[in-house]
């Protein structure tokens, strides 16, 4: 394991972690764009700035990522995951930047998947519907929000990390050879009601 902290909101660090990368391992077989950040703000209220960083860290640098890693995955024959939202495919007040930059993610993986196929290289996304981590405990730490949550979905209940965890990890699996540009929704059927 080597661990590398780094502002993804940097244009040059992307870059800087696939050499790492190469430089530890010698080559990448799977590139997993997991970073984001979330900001409550509705659209009359949301600051340019705030707008910019959410499309900086949750797309942009998902490009220069891929960008950066397209060589070393060619050569593999490797994908990239990246987590997207089930905010990219439901309007979610208060948070129009943070589903907006996730629905461009999408779009930016399957615009990926279709040039980068040639090369071997497969793209997808895991869209999260309520899950409990690091960024949304405070919301689903709270008993009666986390209720609330748990009754949107007919599973009734709010994920755990270990649930999108499993999706990026077969999306990763060669038993997922044939699946790119596709958007796996893991959001306890949230996006059926």
């Amino acid at each position: 394991v080597e661990c590398l902290a780094a502002d993804l909101s940097d244009v040059t660090v992307p870059a800087k972690a696939v050499d790492a990368a190469r430089k530890a391992f010698g080559g990448l077989d799977v590139l997993i764009s997991n970073a984001g950040i979330i900001g409550r703000a509705s659209l009359l209220d949301l600051l340019v700035e705030d707008y910019e960083r959410a499309f900086a860290i949750n797309t942009r640098a998902t490009w220069l990522l891929g960008k950066a890693a397209h060589p070393l995955l060619a050569a593999a024959r490797g994908c990239i995951v990246a987590t997207a939202s089930i905010s990219a495919h439901e309007p979610t007040p208060p948070l129009g930047a943070y589903g907006a930059s996730k629905a461009a993610l999408v779009m930016l993986i399957k615009q990926m998947a279709v040039e980068w196929g040639q090369d071997g290289i497969r793209c997808n996304t895991v869209s999260p519907g309520s899950t409990h981590t690091g960024m949304t405990d405070a919301r689903y730490s709270n008993p009666e929000l986390r209720a609330a949550a748990a009754q949107r979905n007919p599973l009734h209940m709010v994920g755990d990390p270990e649930h999108q965890a499993a999706a990026i990890a077969f999306l990763a699996s060669p038993a997922a050879a044939y699946i790119t540009g596709a958007d796996l929704l893991v959001d306890g059927g949230l996006h059926t009601m």
